[in-house]
């Protein structure tokens, strides 16, 4: 004989059996060992690490830079053009350069005011350039950023202010530049 389940019969059936089907998976996962969770932190190591580092203790800077690169050079000038000018360059396949020059800021410019009463009258030869804006070279050190259109070449140039000097850090805009920002980004005063 054919007995035939009613409806809510069948329906309790299936909710009873949905309700033990939960209560094992349920049971399973909360009897399961705890999986350790492993945080793995990834720390990348700075590169900058066993570079060389130039300090400069009259002017209060110091930066790092890579040992390929030659020692810097400084001028110990104070000529209107060129300020305390330390020179930082490095010869391979492709030459790369930039210099660190100190300027006496007396007049207690706006590094704007600075650039154009003070540092580009004083050039020979005048180049097209653009103010770029302020920039942050690294935490703590916000510099304006010009660049100078000169024969061809894009160069650029960052003025910082600190103690009514302006340190100027000037470069070509050349294959390789990457470098010579990694190596900017390395710029600590010494307080």
């Amino acid at each position: 004989m054919n007995k035939k389940i009613s409806t809510p019969i069948a329906i309790i059936i299936i909710v009873l059996l949905a309700i033990i089907v939960g209560c094992i998976v349920i049971w399973q996962y909360l009897d399961m060992p705890e999986k350790e969770i492993v945080s793995e932190e990834i720390t990348l190591g700075d590169e900058t690490a066993d570079w060389k580092v130039y300090r400069n203790e009259k002017y209060r800077y110091e930066i790092k830079y890579p040992n390929d690169w030659n020692s810097p050079i400084e001028s110990g000038d104070t000529d209107a053009l060129t300020g305390n000018y330390s020179g930082f360059f490095k010869i391979g396949n492709i030459f790369l350069a930039f210099s660190i020059d100190v300027y006496e800021n007396d007049k207690n410019l706006s590094l704007k005011e600075w650039w154009g009463q003070e540092f580009y009258e004083k050039f020979n030869v005048k180049y097209d350039y653009s103010y770029e804006g302020m920039v942050s070279i690294f935490p703590g050190i916000e510099a304006v950023k010009y660049k100078v259109e000169r024969a061809g070449f894009e160069d650029t140039c960052y003025l910082i202010s600190k103690n009514q000097k302006v340190y100027t850090i000037y470069f070509s805009v050349l294959p390789g530049v990457e470098e010579i920002e990694q190596i900017i980004s390395t710029l600590r005063f010494i307080d």
